[in-house]
């Protein structure tokens, strides 16, 4: 058995660049540069997946923590297990530690040289392709030849990308979320209100929103940003619809959230989402950045309350497969395997 596991936690610092300085000194901003001083940085990349494996995995009786470099703030969600600064750690672990590294910084989980040292991908476009993490002599090697032992990921799209591009086998530990919080009542519902995230592809979301609003010029749009977690989920209660404009995705919660909380789901899957957006029956489905498509699926819905119906609650259906429990027996029988 392990003796510690650290999920290793990307973060984002203050940005600095002349157009801000320059912006924020015509405003007398001094908030703006007490962050760039001593402001706290902002986690990036799944880090609610990372402290949701931790919180379980101490439930199993393992030492689980995220691992972070530097002020660390997240105050979105609930935090249920102590995160550690690598200044209380340091890099000199041994070979009965495990570090869990997120693919966007693949290099960071290599500095611990002795410890057991796990891959894990959430989502795959940052492997290969466009917008790769990897430096460019790295892009044709495996994983494990970088120096990781074992790949963990969160579906079985990325899982099947993953091997298809060579960069190894993975495990997937599969996406889930509380059924305790994320509730559908009925009650709540507001006829034709839509929700969308406009930081998932924001130009896709302002195109479709546009050619639905020609038919249907009354349709109510509601943006979900920066929101808590507590907030988020009374948004999705009250929507009736909730637009998916994300892609690319290793295994996007938002759309299955919404299910949860009975939004009948029509827009993009990235990838990731086809594990559970089934096209007609779960969610209304369009080819990533197809906004025609996905207006027009999304105006079917408005128009034909039988077929919103019959998705929503297939989608909510679906959405019961995806509890933490199974996240839980997922990560037990990974962990008990190394």
């Amino acid at each position: 058995m392990a003796e510690r596991i650290f999920y290793l936690i990307p973060i984002l610092r203050p940005g600095i660049n002349a157009r801000k300085i320059f912006k924020n000194v015509t405003r007398l901003n001094a908030e703006y540069f007490y962050k760039i001083i001593k402001g706290p940085n902002r986690p990036i990349g799944g880090i609610k997946t990372c402290y949701n494996h931790c919180e379980l995995l101490n439930s199993l009786g393992y030492y689980a923590r995220p691992l972070f470099d530097g002020v660390l703030k997240i105050d979105w969600f609930e935090i249920r297990v102590k995160a550690l600064d690598i200044n209380e750690v340091g890099y000199d672990l041994n070979d009965r530690d495990v570090v869990v590294c997120p693919e966007i910084i693949p290099y960071e989980g290599l500095k611990f040289k002795n410890a057991k040292k796990i891959m894990l991908v959430l989502n795959w476009i940052g492997t290969t392709g466009e917008r790769p993490f990897l430096k460019y002599e790295d892009l044709s090697t495996s994983y494990e030849e970088l120096g990781y032992e074992k790949i963990i990921t969160n579906s079985e799209y990325t899982k099947k990308y993953l091997k298809e591009h060579n960069k190894g086998d993975a495990v997937v530990i599969s996406g889930g979320i509380d059924h305790d919080k994320f509730i559908y009542k009925p009650e709540a519902k507001e006829e034709n209100r839509i929700l969308f995230l406009p930081r998932k592809n924001h130009y896709d979301a302002k195109k479709i929103i546009n050619d639905v609003k020609k038919q249907f010029p009354h349709a109510k749009f509601d943006k979900a940003d920066a929101l808590t977690e507590r907030e988020i989920i009374k948004a999705y209660q009250k929507a009736d619809i909730f637009l998916a404009t994300g892609y690319p995705e290793g295994f996007p919660r938002p759309p299955l959230e919404a299910m949860a909380c009975g939004c009948a789901v029509v827009g993009f899957a990235g990838g990731g989402g086809e594990e559970y957006m089934e096209d007609g029956k779960t969610a209304m489905v369009a080819r990533d950045g197809d906004t025609d498509t996905a207006a027009r699926k999304l105006i079917n819905l408005l128009k034909d309350k039988n077929l919103k119906e019959k998705v929503r609650l297939a989608g909510n259906k679906k959405s019961k497969e995806y509890s933490m429990d199974r996240m839980k027996q997922d990560l037990r029988k990974f962990y008990e395997s190394i």
